[in-house]
């Protein structure tokens, strides 16, 4: 329901359903800000909201949210890290994680990163302590990758 006409939603899965408003006089329409996947912004901790883009206006990818009154560890994002972002001593699983180029990720602690379904690795990944990554079953790692994964 990502479309509308007026005060009417348009189904677009081709199922032919249409939603309309109960109060069509007041509603605002807000664009959506979450970059899809999240993308690294500049230099910092991955828990920091400035640390990604529009993280001042959405959560941040691989935490846990309430979801209709049960915490769910939300694990369907994808992150882009492009500078050096350090994560400490949380777990995280993500759909899939691409560093850059020029993207330092770096495990500080005894945090763990699971990633179930693409891995690419152009810049380095380094686990620090007793950090560790994890690629599930069904994961890839992108056969072209030109970096690394430094074990301390």
């Amino acid at each position: 329901m990502n479309r509308f006409i007026g005060t009417h939603l348009i189904d677009v899965s081709g199922n032919g359903h249409r939603g309309g408003l109960i109060h069509p006089d007041s509603f605002s329409i807000n664009e959506q800000t979450a970059p899809l996947p999240y993308i690294s912004a500049s230099e910092g901790n991955w828990n920091s909201g400035s640390s990604w883009c529009n993280g001042s206006v959405m959560l941040i990818a691989g935490y846990s949210r309430v979801i209709v009154g049960t915490t769910t560890s939300i694990d369907w994002n994808i992150a882009v890290v492009n500078g050096n972002i350090i994560e400490d001593n949380k777990n995280y699983t993500l759909l899939g994680l691409e560093v850059g180029t020029f993207g330092n990720l770096s495990m500080e602690g005894d945090g763990g990163l699971t990633v179930t379904h693409n891995l690419k690795l152009d810049g380095t990944i380094d686990l620090q302590g007793e950090s560790q990554l994890v690629q599930s079953t069904d994961s890839d790692l992108i056969p072209s990758i030109t970096g690394k994964i430094e074990i301390d």
